[in-house]
């Protein structure tokens, strides 16, 4: 199998659409690193209103240029910590989206397109930031540059180039649905950047002095089939030998063979998972929401232990803890109740699950901190009703028995979460980096320095909540988020470096609006490489219909846990383990 990369998004108003020409792919048009420039997200201010202009604090000076898109948020409502009264930031809200108009030193003009609240002075302005963007590709090879582009311009929402390519005109012109949009048009030799009602805005040609060519693009487009075979034969695993110039590969072949069943999962549809080394094996723990089922993997699957949730509202999470190999392994399992998380530890006694402590009114997870495969560290991270996930971050400990908190030692980013996230030395500086999926976007921090930011496709876990952030209240405010499964770290293609290997996933427009997280078109596998002092992206495997909701790397395979979408609405849904041979 093989998986290539989507980004599931829908049209709307200032939806950036990227047009390929006839010769998209080989266009010597401009420097990629000059597009991303002109397309960065430059925050600022309003400054004044009138009518249905308004004056923004950015100028030339800036970057700002005739045509440029920006949002409109309003801070709103400080957000207070209710045991420190810290004030940890402010609810952002969508007020409209300005085109700029009109440049003047020190300030710039811009017109009201779209606006859902009234702008006011002091309001922030985001340029491009979050829109959507789409690729029309006339050449019928401009893919490569679609991926250059999306890379570098990861700061905006991008359309899978299939479902582009399905919805463009025969030739390249302003749609209905995109009348106020911005329109890269890639034809021959140059690349036209028009805005809304299809004015030109920018344009970049090879007469650009310094620019470089697209020549670079040719690393991305498929070889040869007989070139391929036999570069895919030299390879050792999953990434193959690269082009001039270090780029990264997008599709990483070969990958594994074909995929074996292990086990079809008792219980409902899996919804969460959880796996744990030992010597003869691994042990994983499964949950359909409503009971918690233990199985051992070896030279086959077997059921050990069926045991009840500890409360009547859905478990959540699962994961393994063990702080010193003279305890037994014990199970994390995270419930949502009475409108927030709570976690309850078992003990692994190898027939059955033994409580130890709970309810503890934390989102508390186990993680591996220096790489022995044990999660040894329990971190617990505090609910925040407008986040779900506070910025409050502690250890747990339980000497003689005691639940004792403590400061976790480690520098965590400000919008870390405990779901979808692992620690693990990535970069090799001996140091493990923070590792979290959030809003379908992975992170990749040392301490609090962001080394790399995903595009939006990251994660598909099957479990939305959605609550009320704001109970008792009289205009009722809801609030839904994704919790999802963590990404794995393991040597992948055998040269002794750990590479990143996380679920990503094609949701509809639907799914993402409504917290409806079942809704999800496609599943692969994400790759990540650090290479040259930057993450390298790739993928692992093909596409598949079938939401991943756990994942190892074992003994050279790759182990999923597949749950048929379909079957979360139905009694009995079936759940399967598969594995997947690296090819090593």
């Amino acid at each position: 199998m093989s998986f290539s990369f989507f980004i599931n998004v829908a049209c709307r108003l200032a939806t950036v659409i990227l047009v390929g020409g006839l010769s998209c792919p080989r266009a010597g048009a401009a420097v990629l690193g000059q597009i991303a420039g002109d397309f960065e997200p430059i925050a600022g201010y309003v400054v004044m209103v009138r009518n249905d202009g308004v004056v923004l604090d950015l100028d030339a000076a800036d970057g700002v240029q005739v045509g440029d898109l920006f949002h409109v948020l309003s801070g709103g409502e400080d957000l207070v910590h209710p045991v420190t009264g810290e004030i940890l930031g402010q609810l952002a809200t969508f007020k409209g989206t300005l085109r700029v108009g009109r440049l003047q030193q020190g300030f710039s003009h811009a017109r009201i397109l779209e606006s859902s609240a009234l702008i006011s002075p002091g309001d922030a302005v985001r340029r491009y930031e979050r829109l959507p963007a789409v690729f029309w590709d006339y050449s019928g090879g401009g893919k490569p540059l679609f991926l250059m582009l999306r890379d570098a311009l990861n700061h905006m929402d991008w359309m899978p180039y299939g479902a582009a390519q399905e919805m463009k005109p025969e030739t390249p012109a302003p749609l209905p649905a995109v009348a106020d949009a911005v329109v890269f048009v890639c034809q021959d030799d140059r690349l036209i950047v028009k805005g809304a009602d299809f004015q030109t805005i920018r344009e970049y040609d090879a007469a650009v002095p310094g620019s470089r060519p697209w020549e670079d693009a040719a690393a991305f487009a498929p070889a040869p089939a007989a070139a391929r075979a036999e570069t895919e034969a030299r390879a050792p695993a999953v990434f193959v030998a690269k082009k001039k110039g270090l780029l990264p590969t997008k599709h990483l072949s070969p990958v594994f063979q074909s995929a074996h069943l292990l086990a079809k999962l008792p219980g409902g549809a899996v919804k969460m998972s959880a796996f744990h080394p030992q010597e003869n094996g691994l042990l994983m723990a499964t949950t359909d929401g409503s009971d918690i089922f233990i199985h051992q993997i070896s030279d086959a699957v077997r059921l050990l232990a069926q045991q009840a949730s500890p409360f009547l509202d859905p478990v959540i999470f699962l994961s393994w803890w063990r702080p010193d190999t003279t305890m037994p392994p014990m199970l994390v399992v995270v419930n949502f109740t009475d409108r927030s998380p709570v976690t309850t530890l078992y003990a692994w006694t190898g027939e059955t699950l033994r409580k130890v402590r709970g309810p503890i009114p934390r989102f508390v997870a186990g993680f591996d901190a220096d790489g022995d495969r044990q999660r040894e560290l329990l971190l617990a991270q505090r609910f925040a009703p407008e986040e779900f996930f506070s910025r409050h971050i502690e250890t747990i400990e339980l000497p003689d028995g005691d639940l004792r908190y403590a400061a976790p030692g480690i520098s965590f980013p400000a919008r870390f979460t405990l779901s979808g996230s692992l620690l693990a030395d990535l970069t090799g500086d001996g140091t493990p980096e923070t590792v979290f999926i959030r809003n379908n976007i992975l992170y990749i921090f040392s301490g609090e320095k962001l080394l790399h930011k995903s595009p939006k496709v990251m994660g598909g876990g099957l479990l939305g909540l959605t609550y009320d952030v704001n109970p008792g209240a009289q205009n009722l405010m809801t609030r839904t988020v994704t919790v999802e499964i963590p990404p794995v770290a393991a040597d992948l293609d055998g040269d002794g470096a750990e590479e990143l290997l996380a679920v990503a996933s094609e949701q509809s427009f639907l799914s993402r609006a409504s917290g409806l997280s079942s809704d999800i078109q496609h599943t692969w596998l994400a790759v990540l490489k650090y290479q040259e002092g930057v993450f390298q992206s790739g993928t692992l495997g093909e596409k598949i219909n079938t939401p991943v909701q756990g994942m190892a790397v074992h003994d050279g395979k790759v182990l999923l846990v597949l749950t048929e979408t379909g079957s979360l609405f139905e009694n009995g849904g079936q759940s399967k383990l598969v594995a997947i041979p690296l090819a090593f």
